[in-house]
């Protein structure tokens, strides 16, 4: 729930039943006060990073499979979500290369964010440098 008297920084009250982290499957915020918001593929998928800026939470992380509305493009790969502060899926990202692709990191600052992590493969236009490289991707806002 959004609490509108906390002004240009809302606080989000969140309650977690359980572990975060539940047979595979994200356990995110509630949406409707009533549940957990729950989301992932049909296989592994973890979050590793949650931050706030410009009008949204993202939640960053790797999955083994597809996420709802993408594709899985190699053995594991790299996701973006961002949530209206009220709870609502706004979109997914995934990405990765046809290799083994992991996040283990995000920030922000006023214009984007930036997602770090690891690769066994090459990104387009970039050639691997030896078994694993670090990676480091840029979303600005629009």
């Amino acid at each position: 729930m959004v609490d509108p008297t906390a002004g240009e920084h809302p606080q989000i009250r969140w309650k977690v039943a359980g572990p975060v982290l539940q047979h595979g499957q994200l356990l995110g915020p509630r949406c409707d006060g009533s549940g957990i918001r729950q989301f992932g593929s049909p296989a592994d998928d973890d979050a590793a990073a949650l931050t706030f800026a410009t009008n949204g939470l993202y939640v960053a992380g790797s999955t083994t499979g597809a996420l709802p509305e993408a594709t899985a493009l190699g053995e594991s790969d790299g996701f973006l979500l961002k949530f209206l502060l009220t709870g609502t899926e706004v979109w997914t990202q995934q990405f990765g290369t046809s290799d083994f692709d992991r996040v283990y990191g995000m920030a922000s600052d006023p214009r984007g964010l930036t997602v770090v992590g690891t690769t066994h493969g090459a990104f387009e236009g970039q050639t691997n440098a030896g078994d694993r490289d670090v990676f480091l991707t840029r979303i600005a806002f629009a």
